[in-house]
C-alpha cells in the first residue's frame, strides 16, 4: 500500500524533481517496513495501514483493512471501544492534537497483549485524520508486573514471622510471576531434600542427597540449575502426578552463609521455558527468602533461649523486651530489604518509600502500645474518617492466602473524633488475633453498624473459640494462652477504646469462633 501524497512540484527546480521522487520513495519504504504499526484513520475508518499493522490485525493484504471501521474489526474490548470513541471526539473537536494511550487487546490467536498507541492529527485528502503509531508493549508490561510482584514479596518476606508464612509468600510470588506452573519448596533435613509445600502434586515427598535428581544436584553444588530439556539430563527424576509431563526445569538453592538450606524448584511442560530475566528474578527471590529464613531462625532461637531462662519475678519485663524485639524486627527487615531494592532498582524508589513509611509507623505504634500499658495517656482526639483508619490497619496486616477476608466495611466515610494512632492499633491487634486463631485457614468477616450516637465494628473469625476459663482473664496484662505472646494486646485495646468513650466486647462460642465488637462514639 502506498500513501496517496499530492506533491506540488512548482516550488522545486526542475532538476530537483528526480531527487524528490527518490526521497518520497525512501519515506514510503521507511513507513511500510517500520517495526511499529502505522495506520491513518479518518472518522475511525482505516485509510492506510503498513505491513506491521496488517500483521497485528491478522490481515493478508491491505484491502482487508482499508475502508473498514477500526473498531468493527479491531482487537479491543467494548470498554476500549468507548475510550477510542471518546479520544476521536476530542480530536475532532480540537481538544486533542496528539497523545499516547494504552489499550489492552486480545490477538487473533487468543494471546493477551497491550499496545501503546501514539495519536496525532494529520492532513489527509482535505480532512484531519488520525496518524496512529502502534507499539506492542506486552513484554515490557510483563517485566514491570514481575518486578512489582517481586517488590511486594520482598516487603512481605520482611514481615514474615514463621517459615510457613515465608514459604506461602514465595509460592504466591512464583505463581504471580509465572502463572500456573508446577513449583515446590524443599528443605535440607539431615541427608534428605524434603518437599514441604508446592503448586501441583509430586510423587516424591523427599529425595536422598546422595541420589539422582536435578534438585539434588542444585543443593549439592549450591548453584542454580537451568535445564531446557529434561529428557537430555540423566539426573532428571519424574515426580509429576498428572498426564502433563515436565520438559524443562529450574532449580535455585537457598543459601544461608553459603550453605544450602532449602530449594525453589519450578517445572514447565515445554522446553526452553526459562529466559535469563526469569532466572534472575527467581534468584533474587531466593536471596530474600534466605534472609527471611535466617531472620526467622535467629528470632526463634533467641525467643526459646529467653523463655528457658525467664523468671517469675522479672517475667513481665522480660516479655516486654521480647515483644518489642519481635514487633520491630519485621519492620526493620522491610526497611533493610527496601534499601536493597533502592540501590539495585532506583526507578522503584517511590513505591519502596511507602513500605518504609508503613514500617516506621508499625515501629512507632509498638512503642506507643508499650508506653500506654505502663503509663496511660489521654487520647489525642482529632476528626478522622474511621473507615480509613480500618483500611490502614488492614494495609499493615499480613493476610495469608488460606484466610478468606470478607470486608463489608471496605468503602464508606464517617468522620468521628478519635485518637487515630491508638484506634488503628486496636484494629490491627484484633485482626492479628483473629488470623492467629485460624492457622489452618478460615474466614475473617468485618462489618459495621452506624447508629445515632455510635458506630460499631465487628470482627468475626471462624477459629476454635475462647474457653470460659480464658474469657475471665482475657483483658489481664501479661496473660496469654500463646507462649510467645506478651499478653498486652487486648489490655491495650480495652484501655484505648474506653479512654475515647467507647466499649469493647467479645462473644465467643467454643468450636464456632469469636466476634470482637468495637463501639465508638460519633
Amino acid at each position: 500500500m502506498k500513501l496517496n501524497i499530492k506533491t506540488q512540484y512548482t516550488c522545486f527546480p526542475l532538476w530537483d524533481r528526480e531527487s524528490m521522487d527518490i526521497e518520497l520513495e525512501t519515506y514510503r519504504e521507511i513507513v511500510e517496513n517500520s517495526a511499529d504499526a502505522i495506520m491513518i484513520l479518518v472518522d475511525l475508518n482505516i485509510v492506510f495501514a503498513n505491513k506491521t499493522a496488517l500483521e497485528i490485525y491478522g490481515a493478508d493484504k491491505p484491502e482487508d483493512l482499508i475502508g473498514k471501521n477500526a473498531l468493527s474489526i479491531g482487537l479491543l474490548t467494548p470498554a476500549e471501544h468507548g475510550q477510542s470513541q471518546e479520544i476521536e471526539m476530542k480530536r475532532i473537536s480540537g481538544d486533542l492534537s496528539h497523545g499516547i494511550f494504552e489499550f489492552p487487546a486480545t490477538m487473533k490467536d487468543g494471546r493477551k497483549a497491550i499496545f501503546e498507541v501514539g495519536i496525532s492529527n494529520i492532513q489527509f485528502s482535505d480532512k484531519v485524520g488520525a496518524l496512529c503509531i502502534i507499539r506492542d508493549v506486552t513484554q515490557r508490561k510483563d517485566s514491570e508486573n514481575r518486578l512489582e510482584s517481586l517488590h511486594d514479596s520482598t516487603a512481605l518476606l520482611g514481615q514474615a514471622t514463621t517459615r510457613e508464612q515465608a514459604v506461602d509468600i514465595v509460592l504466591d510470588t512464583i505463581q504471580s510471576i509465572f502463572g500456573k506452573h508446577y513449583a515446590a519448596i524443599a528443605f535440607v533435613e539431615e541427608n534428605k531434600l524434603v518437599f514441604r509445600k508446592g503448586l501441583g502434586k509430586n510423587i516424591y515427598d523427599e529425595l536422598a542427597l546422595d541420589g539422582p535428581g536435578i534438585s539434588v544436584r542444585a543443593v549439592r553444588t549450591g548453584m542454580t540449575q537451568v535445564v531446557n530439556d529434561v529428557s537430555n539430563d540423566p539426573d532428571y527424576v519424574d515426580g509429576r502426578v498428572s498426564d502433563v509431563k515436565s520438559l524443562s526445569e529450574l532449580d535455585v538453592p537457598i543459601l544461608v552463609n553459603d550453605v544450602p538450606v532449602a530449594l525453589i524448584t519450578i517445572e514447565e511442560d515445554k522446553t526452553d521455558s526459562f529466559n535469563v530475566e526469569e532466572v534472575q528474578l527467581v534468584e533474587i527471590l531466593a536471596n530474600h527468602f534466605a534472609s527471611a529464613l535466617e531472620r526467622i531462625r535467629h528470632h526463634s532461637e533467641l525467643m526459646k533461649m529467653r523463655e528457658d531462662h525467664i523468671m517469675e519475678l522479672v517475667g513481665g519485663m522480660d516479655k516486654i523486651c521480647m515483644r518489642v524485639q519481635e514487633d520491630l524486627k519485621g519492620p526493620l527487615g522491610t526497611i533493610r530489604n527496601s534499601s536493597f531494592i533502592i540501590r539495585h532498582n532506583p526507578e522503584l524508589t517511590a513505591e519502596v518509600v511507602d513500605n518504609i513509611d508503613n514500617s516506621i509507623e508499625l515501629m512507632t505504634n509498638t512503642l506507643e502500645e508499650m508506653k500506654e500499658i505502663t503509663s496511660p495517656t489521654e487520647p489525642e482526639k482529632a476528626i478522622t474518617d474511621i473507615f480509613s483508619v480500618l483500611q490502614g490497619a488492614l494495609h499493615i496486616s499480613y493476610i495469608p492466602r488460606k484466610i478468606k477476608l470478607v470486608n463489608d466495611s471496605e468503602t464508606g466515610f464517617l468522620a468521628i473524633s478519635v485518637d487515630k494512632e491508638k484506634i488503628q492499633r486496636v484494629f490491627f491487634n484484633i485482626i492479628t488475633n483473629a488470623l492467629e486463631a485460624m492457622p489452618n485457614g478460615g474466614t475473617l468477616h468485618i462489618s459495621h453498624e452506624i447508629q445515632d450516637k455510635y458506630v460499631e465494628f465487628s470482627f468475626k473469625d471462624t477459629g476454635p473459640g475462647i474457653p470460659p476459663e480464658v474469657m475471665d482473664r482475657i483483658y489481664d496484662p501479661f496473660y496469654s494462652t500463646k507462649p510467645k505472646s506478651l499478653g498486652l494486646g487486648l489490655s491495650f485495646c480495652k484501655l484505648a477504646v474506653e479512654s475515647t468513650g467507647g466499649k469493647i466486647s467479645i462473644d465467643s462460642v467454643v468450636g464456632e469462633g469469636t466476634t470482637v465488637s468495637i463501639r465508638l462514639p460519633k
